[in-house]
């Protein structure tokens, strides 16, 4: 399509850099990833005789009011939140220092994933290199992570308990409810009711507030409920049914006292 696009890319971070340095001119801070195919060639006597195509995962984190160590810090807790996200082992997840050709020195390391078996390295994390930062503009620290998300998948097909599912289309419908409840009963009983209740339609219950009056013996508990369908646009009557039937699962069998908003 044009003389930029016009070979195959073995990484995804120069696009990364680029998009970057284009979004540092209108904010200050944000996250940014892709998730894109590599290709690697195969020689054969100096000649190309295959080319090995990779899913990977890349990103950037950019903050004008951060420094250095903590945007890098910041970073690689992410990464270990994306990690413990998909099921993986936690302790199986390894940061080793290293001199990166991109990045600056002590302020880069691979990620390996070590088991039992094997040590694989698996990506990378570092500060954008000062030349770079200098080539691209940008005036701040800039952090970027690559991920073989190829390897990362495999990981979790294994595992048998997770499933992808594609973004939803229609925008959800958004409740808050409060209520009372004993000091007695727990917030995850009453979460399961909320979830049980809500059925298919409700797609996520956050606990937001929690206050305790011991001298009533109760608590107040606050959700954030959010309601939809894949394939079309709730109506706000089906929403209401929806909260009429919560809260009298909540009455009958958490005692709860629904407070008005």
């Amino acid at each position: 399509l044009s003389e930029e696009l016009a070979l195959l890319r073995t990484t995804l971070l120069p696009g990364i850099t680029g998009n970057i340095a284009e979004n540092a001119k209108r904010y200050n801070q944000f996250f940014i990833f892709e998730l894109g195919r590599t290709y690697y060639p195969q020689y054969h006597c100096q000649n190309i005789k295959a080319v090995t195509e990779k899913l990977q995962l890349a990103g950037g984190v950019y903050n004008k009011e951060t420094n250095e160590q903590d945007l890098f810090y910041f970073t690689k807790g992410r990464i270990e939140a994306l990690w413990e996200g998909l099921g993986l082992d936690r302790n199986e997840l390894k940061f080793r220092a290293k001199k990166l050709k991109w990045s600056n020195l002590g302020k880069a390391a691979v990620i390996i994933w070590k088991t039992r078996k094997k040590e694989k390295e698996i990506g990378a994390v570092g500060t954008l290199s000062l030349s770079l930062l200098k080539q691209y503009h940008l005036k701040y620290p800039t952090i970027l992570f690559e991920l073989d998300f190829g390897e990362l998948r495999q990981a979790v097909e294994k595992i048998g308990d997770k499933r992808y599912i594609s973004v939803r289309k229609y925008p959800p419908v958004k409740r808050d409810l409060s209520l009372f409840v004993s000091n007695q009963t727990e917030a995850e009983r009453v979460k399961e009711i909320i979830y049980k209740a809500g059925g298919r339609l409700l797609l996520k219950a956050e606990i937001f507030d929690v206050y305790r009056n011991s001298a009533q013996n109760c608590k107040s508990l606050a959700f954030h409920l959010e309601f939809g369908a894949e394939k079309r646009t709730l109506t706000s009557q089906e929403v209401e049914d929806r909260m009429e039937k919560i809260i009298q699962k909540l009455t009958t069998e958490a005692k709860a006292k629904i407070r008005k908003q």
